[in-house]
């Protein structure tokens, strides 16, 4: 909500650190072995990725749409959309370079 939050402000730059800080959260907690919603670190991805294409920071971008990916496996019909744009997103980005 705090990277939300942040980007009617026109913040874009402040909505990633905050993403950025919560997507590495999942790391240290499988790293201590509990148990989480392992699907608010994978919709972070995502919007990681398209923020990061807002920002022109390609690489970056890139590199969050594939861990949502290799993250978000078996999505409920309703979220199928979200695969498709990023798998777009990444087909855009690899056609730009």
């Amino acid at each position: 909500m705090l990277a939300q939050a942040h980007l009617p402000l026109g913040r874009v730059d402040s909505a990633v650190t905050y993403l950025e800080r919560h997507t590495a959260l999942s790391g240290m907690l499988r790293a201590h072995n509990l148990v989480l919603n392992e699907i608010s670190f994978s919709l972070g991805h995502f919007r990681l990725g398209k923020l990061y294409a807002q920002l022109e920071q390609y690489d970056r971008a890139e590199e969050h749409y594939l861990r949502f990916l290799e993250t978000f496996t078996r999505p409920d019909p309703e979220y199928a959309w979200m695969v498709t744009e990023a798998q777009q997103a990444l087909e855009t980005l690899a056609r730009g370079r």
